[in-house]
């Protein structure tokens, strides 16, 4: 027996008995090392003159391998998927349109969208202040001609719990190499912003005590010069007797 599964060569034999043909019917058979082998079969019932079933004709496709490709492909979807949804980046994918197709459990927190109508409604674009709306469409329009873009951004109080992001965006294309939908990653720079300020300050506030310390000493250095004039006054002084 070649099937591996007397249940599926049942099921199989049923249905093109019935129907009198099947088309790329996917069925588990037996090589000749006894190991299991996926094929397409597609199958005709040639039946006699009184319209009784004679001998049964086709051809069978092995796609073994395809289907360990397809399952490779699946894994490595599937963990994908796992890691872009734990990822604490806000990952998102728009059509060339600018329509959001996808968002990430990151960035449904940082948006703040509870459910499936927030991200149907919600137009990234609203969460950016008015003064960088520009760069951030032209990034958009930048990717639709396949070049991608790293900006930075800063968001409004409503659309967003970060002030401040750094958006990579770049096109998504295909084997011939259109651009057929926009990729786009966005991480928050709101504590990297807020070190550099506090960096800054303490720099300045460094070069204030130093820039004192310079004047106090050059007062000290002024003062040290002008006590040893006096002092070789005096003594010239002595010298002629006043």
């Amino acid at each position: 027996n070649v099937y591996s599964n007397p249940e599926k060569r049942k099921a199989f034999l049923e249905k093109l008995m019935s129907e009198g043909k099947v088309f790329n019917y996917e069925i588990s058979l037996l090589n000749k090392e006894g190991k299991n082998m996926s094929v397409l079969v597609s199958s005709n019932v040639i039946k006699d003159e009184q319209g009784n079933p004679k001998y049964i004709e086709g051809v069978m496709r092995d796609i073994t391998e395809l289907n360990k490709v397809k399952e490779k492909k699946d894994e490595s979807e599937e963990k994908y998927k796992i890691l872009t949804e734990l990822s604490p980046d806000c990952i998102k994918l728009f059509d060339l349109q600018g329509n959001l197709l996808f968002i990430n459990r990151g960035g449904k927190k940082e948006h703040n969208l509870k459910n499936e109508l927030d991200v149907k409604n919600f137009k990234t674009v609203d969460s950016v202040i008015e003064e960088d709306k520009p760069k951030f469409i032209k990034a958009l329009e930048d990717a639709k001609n396949g070049i991608g873009s790293i900006i930075e951004i800063r968001h409004t109080k409503e659309g967003s719990v970060r002030d401040i992001c750094s958006e990579v965006i770049e096109p998504i294309k295909d084997i011939k190499g259109n651009v057929t939908g926009i990729f786009a990653v966005s991480r928050d720079l709101t504590e990297a912003k807020k070190s550099e300020e506090e960096l800054k300050k303490s720099k300045d506030v460094l070069q204030s005590k130093f820039d004192e310390m310079e004047k106090m000493n050059k007062l000290m250095i002024d003062r040290e010069l002008t006590m040893i004039e006096l002092k070789k006054k005096i003594t010239e002084l002595e010298k002629d007797g006043v």
